[in-house]
Parts: C-alpha cells; structure tokens; sequence
C-alpha cells in the first residue's frame, strides 16, 4: 500500500510540473441586462453569471483580453437567462447540461465555436424553450438554406432551425447524411421527405413522436436508433443497400408487415417478420399482423429490444431453445396471454429483465424452464432466479389478491399498474422491505407508497401519513379511485398519475399540506403552480385561475375529453409535456396579448399547445352552448343553422319530431370552439319541432337542449 502511495504522489507532481502554472487573474464582473457576468482575465474564459441575468451580449474583449469559451458549470445559476450572444472568438463552450438550469429562448453561434462542439449543446433536452437560433454568417461549419443548417457542401443536414409550426419537411436533394437529433427543435414535425443519394440517417431524429416517412431511399445504408418512424401503407421495405438498423429505429405500431430487397446483404423478411441476414436474430415483429400465435423459427438466437411490442393481436408466441438473448421491453404491451421462457433464456442486464413484459395486459401465466439462469416462475409469477427481485405480475389473472413472498426484496414501478382484478396486495410474514396496509403497498418505513392495486374498488383514498414519496405508476391504472387525499408528508408529487387509465377527478390535500387543492385540482401550497389536472375528469373546458404563473411537468396529461383551456395573463412559464397530451385540445384562451404571450417559457414538448388555436386577449364563453339557430325552409328542404359554441370534440344533433314521435335526426361533428352547425332535412314535414342537442364522446349531454322556432 505504501508504494502504491508513493507512486500516486510522484505521478500527481509530474502532472504538475507538466501543468502550466500562471499567476491568479481577477475575474471581472461584466455589466449585462439584468446583472453581470464574470470573466477570468487570466484565461479568457466566462465563468460565473448573476441568477438575475435576461440578456448577455458578450463583446470580442473584456478588460483587453480576449473572450474564448464559457467555463464549466459558468451558466448553471443563469435561471433568468433568456438571450445568449457570445463573440465570434469563443471556441469553447464546456459542460452543455448547464444550460439546461437556464431559460434561453435565443442564441447566437459564434464563428470559432466548432459546430461538433455547438451540436452537444444544440438540443431540446439543454435547450428546452429555445425559439431563435441564429449562425456567425462567418461560420465555417455551416451554410444557412430555408431554415435548416447545411455542411458547407451540402451534403450533410446538421439541424433544422427552431420552428412550432412546420408540421413537414422535404430533405433536399444531394444531402447523404442527416444528422443526430436534426429535428429536435421541431416538435410539431409529422413527415419527412427523403431524397435519393440518402446514406445515413443518424439517431434520435428529433421529439415528434411517430414521425412519419414517404419511403426509405434505395441508397439508404445505415438508420440511427431511437427514430421510431413508421411509413405509410402498413408496409416498410428495407433497400438492398441498407447494412445498418440501429435499436427502435422504427416503430411497428402502424405496420402489418416488413419487407426486404431480396438482394440486401443484411437483413431478410420471412413472411413479413424482420430477420437479420443469417436469420439469427429476430428484429421485429409488426404490430399491426393479424396473426393471433407465432413461432419463432429455430436457429434464431436473439430477440430485438421491441421487437414484440404492441402486438395486440398476438396471443401465444413459441420461443426455441435456440434463443438466449431477449432485449429490453421485448414483448411490451403486446397481447401475449401466456408465455414460457426457455432454458438458456437471458437478458444483458437485470434493469432489462423486470421490462420485458410491461404492459401485457392479457397476460395470465409465466413459465420457465428448469435452469434458467435469470428467471424463475413461482405460482406463475416471475421472478429473478434467486427469487429475491420480482420482474412481473401477469396482469390478466383473475385473482384478486396476491401475496409477495417473504425472500422478496424489490420490483420495478409497473410490477402491478396493469393487474386490473388485483383488489388487495399483501406482504408473507418475514419480508423485511415491505409492507402493506388495507391491501396497499408500501416500503417497510412507510415512507413511499410502492403500489395501489388497480382493481381495488373503493372510489375514495387518503394516502396515511409518514409518506413522503409516491412511486411512479402507482395509481396510473387505477379505474375506480375517485377521489384522492395527500397526507401533511408528502413532498414529492412526481408519481400522481399521468395516464387516460387514471380514473381520479379530484385532490384533496391534509392541513399542514405542501400542496393544496382547488376545485380538485393540485397547486402548490401558494398557488402559483398548477401541479396536476386529475386524468379521469371529463370536463371539455377548464379555466386555470388568475395568479398562476407555472403549469408544472404534465400538468395536463393523457386527457381525452379536454378540448379548451384558458391561461391567465400570469403564466409566465409552461414546463416540458405540461400541454404535451390532452389529446383533443384545440383552443387555448390567453389572458393576455400576443405580445405578452411571446415572452411566456413554453418547452418544445408541449405537442398540443402548439398545435391548438390561441385566441389572444379573449374571453371564452362560460361552457357549451348553441346559439342562433334558425330554421329555414326552401323547396321542400328544411334547413337547421346554429352556431356551436366552447364544444369542440362533442357532437350536435339535430332531431325532428312530430306527434311526440322522433322522425329523423342529423349529427353534426364539432371540431372547433366556435363552428357553424348545419343540418338540412330533404321533405321533411310541414308540422315538425326541432330540437338541437349537444353531447360529449359518451351520449352524455353538455347542455339543455335548444328549441328552433
């Protein structure tokens, strides 16, 4: 140990003496909007930023000295920061994930900056709200053509300019190469155009999800993982000059079967399922196939992370013994109802292994073989081999109870979320890391809520005190849970529910509460965050009251009846996925000008937000109504008007009655908050009333109904 000792301290003296040593420098404070900044005059480098800085235009020198680069961790206090000019001689730029902590909205790429180094900080992750990218005209990296950034030859597409509008985008001819994460900006994208002469297409395209493609070029050689784009038709075809298919670098949701040129030297497609050459490794699988069994064939030796998932039509799927690799959330959401793993059946890693059958719903029965050396079944439940980790419950059994064993030391979040039979989750007596209480589950200290079982049938909860944590998915499919009450401990909301399956339509909230409830909906205790919007309300408006200014991380997740919000002029940031899914929305109602509006912090992933009409400075109707209506007859055709308002996603029907009889009827599908109803009626009778009503997606009324005179 002592040479050990002594050969570390004589290397860390050699590091030093090799280490060129200068004098401390001052670092300047630098006057900008809203603050300073702070220049180390020793090294050139930016290093510090006031939290209350708005706008810093560096100049080329401070103090004489030139700028060349932003220190590491010098922006993570920069909480204010909404413009970044850096001089044209900075050439380095340490640590991108410190502009995450940063509200950049506009940013300026200086000229020495290479754009390898500019790209790691160019992403929505780091960048979330960023609306304005602008390039050194002087850059030699980059040329500049319709909105998107180009190598200086054109042949490689870097990145598409920030935009919430383009919803396509046709990739000019003569790009070979499209670049990683060139879409991240464009998170409204749904189809890409690809030219002929295309080689590659890097990863993780951008956040559209589903991003659909005309075709795959002939020329194509190599696609990135993590694009998860579908093509039209149901079928994809692979060109034989494809060598290259990184992980998830499709999505099968929408397709029925896959294809290959027959002359492709890489992959191969028997009867419409994906192969590698040496039909050796099962790639995918396609959703969309109508096929209820499957039989891998034999000789295949690794499943493809995915490559099952969403099967909903696959009920039995017969595994060789020849395969002994199964990738991460293999056979995820598919419709399997049983299953038995092989022998020889393994995963890379124990995290893939508690993944691979997420979602099954159907699923009623694990089997495993004898020896496995990473699962084993116990009552047809799964589990790592040793029996200490529990991997998944099959969520379709009809049991309504299930007791964890005693030798069971942890599980994955979603272990329960889609048992929805399971009423009650109890604890053997032994097991020291868990415990429940009235068939709920929780760590042995009470301190987190692990699992809510979804079938348990009482509509109202209050969470015990001592709980400081919710568990992700712990309640996401719970249907019958109406109400649910937070104890005065809970300080972490992160694992409330976010999913259409949620049946919850309000909070309430303990006194001495972090968090408060209005109405049902969750608040920070001051009111100034709106936390969450409960999942299973079927309200089609919703009004977020005056003095809010944050809507938090999926505050308005997975609604499906949601169609119009109105935001008062008080919001001043909207965080990532707060408005990314309340799948209808179609109108937003802003307190505020259109002025004032671009000054809010919108993240990129707010999909519907950007999407959906803004109405500026205009109040909505106080709910759905029809208004105006009017009947007209001319030549025999009576002819029904009205106008529909603050009912988008409902449906108007117009019914005719006569002698207490109804006598035909017309619908009217409403896809805006405000549309003009119509309804004719060819030789309807002389003597007719007419009633006009308007309903939600289930029948269910949104208002009285209105008599045309």
């Amino acid at each position: 140990m002592k040479k050990r000792w002594l050969t570390l301290a004589l290397a860390l003296c050699l590091c030093l003496s090799l280490t060129p040593m200068t004098a401390a420098a001052a670092k300047e404070a630098y006057p900008v909007k809203g603050g300073n900044l702070y220049f180390d005059t020793g090294t050139g480098m930016i290093t510090g930023c006031d939290s209350t800085v708005t706008e810093a235009v560096v100049p080329e020198k401070i103090q004489g000295v030139t700028v060349t680069g932003v220190d590491n961790d010098a922006l993570s206090n920069a909480a204010a920061l909404r413009k970044l000019v850096l001089p044209d001689t900075v050439s380095a730029f340490w640590n991108g994930y410190q502009l995450r902590n940063t509200s950049l909205q506009s940013f300026y790429l200086p000229r020495d900056l290479s754009f390898r180094t500019a790209k790691s900080l160019l992403q929505a992750w780091y960048m979330p709200y960023l609306r304005e990218l602008t390039v050194s005209p002087d850059h030699p990296d980059v040329t500049e053509r319709d909105g998107a950034l180009y190598s200086p030859d054109g042949k490689t597409l870097l990145l598409c300019k920030p935009s919430l509008t383009m919803t396509e985008f046709r990739v000019p001819g003569g790009v070979e190469v499209i670049e990683d994460n060139a879409f991240d900006f464009c998170p409204v994208l749904e189809r890409l155009s690809l030219p002929e002469g295309l080689r590659k297409i890097g990863e993780d395209l951008g956040e559209s999800s589903d991003l659909v493609l005309d075709r795959l070029p002939s020329t194509l050689e190599s696609v990135g993982a993590y694009n998860y784009f579908t093509v039209e038709g149901g079928v994809l075809t692979l060109p034989a000059a494809l060598e290259e298919l990184g992980e998830n670098a499709f999505t099968a949701y929408d397709l029925d079967r896959i294809e290959v040129d027959p002359d492709s030297g890489a992959f191969t497609a028997v009867d419409g399922v994906l192969f590698n050459r040496a039909m050796t490794e099962l790639i995918c699988y396609p959703a969309g196939r109508q096929d209820a069994s499957y039989t891998i064939p034999a000789g295949v030796e690794t499943i493809a992370p995915s490559a099952f998932e969403e099967a909903r039509n696959l009920k039995t799927l017969s595994i060789p013994d020849s395969v002994t690799l199964v990738g991460d959330y293999a056979f995820a959401w598919s419709g399997l109802t049983e299953i038995t793993l092989p022998a020889g059946l393994e995963t890379e890693s124990e995290w893939e292994q508690g993944y691979l059958f997420t979602g099954c719903e159907d699923l009623t029965d694990f089997r495993v073989e004898e020896g496995n050396p990473c699962f084993r079944a116990i009552d047809g439940v799964l589990f790592s081999a040793d029996g200490t980790r529990l991997l998944a419950y099959p969520a379709g059994r009809a049991d309504t109870e299930y007791t964890i064993p005693a030798g069971m030391v942890e599980m994955n979040s979603r272990t329960f979320s889609y048992a929805g039979n399971l009423q009650a989750i109890h604890v053997a007596e032994g097991n020291q890391n868990l415990k429940e209480r009235d068939g709920v589950l929780f760590s042995a200290d009470g301190t987190r809520l692990l699992a809510y079982p979804a079938g348990r049938p009482q509509e109202s909860y209050k969470i015990p005190e001592r709980v400081i944590l919710i568990e992700n998915n712990a309640f996401d499919r719970v249907n019958s849970l109406r109400e649910l009450t937070l104890p005065a401990s809970l300080a972490d909301v992160g694992g409330l529910p976010a999913t259409s399956a949620s049946g919850i339509t309000a909070y309430r909230t303990a006194e001495g509460s972090p968090f408060r409830a209005v109405d049902g909906v969750l608040f920070s205790a001051d009111g100034t965050r709106l936390i969450r919007y409960p999942c299973g309300r079927t309200d089609a408006a919703y009004t977020v009251p005056d003095g809010v200014t944050t809507l938090d991380e999926r505050a308005f997740s997975n609604l499906r009846h949601l169609t119009q919000i109105t935001l008062p002029a008080s919001v001043t940031r909207i965080e990532r996925y707060a408005l990314s899914w309340p799948w209808n929305l179609t109108d937003v109602y802003y307190g505020g000008s259109q002025t004032q509006w671009e000054d809010v912090l919108v993240s990129n992933y707010n999909y519907k937000l950007f999407q959906a009409r803004m109405h500026f400075g205009e109040t909505p109707a106080a709910g759905p109504e029809v208004r105006g209506a009017e009947a007209v007859r001319s030549g025999g055709t009576l002819t029904v008007t009205a106008d529909v308002v603050n009912a988008a996603g409902s449906r108007a029907v117009c019914a005719l009655y006569g002698g207490g009889q109804l006598l035909d009827a017309r619908t009217f599908a409403v896809t805006s908050a405000r549309a003009e109803a119509s309804f004719s009626f060819p030789g309807a009778a002389e003597t007719v009333s007419v009633r006009i009503f308007l309903l939600d997606g289930a029948g269910a009324p949104l208002c009285a109904p209105t008599d045309v005179g």
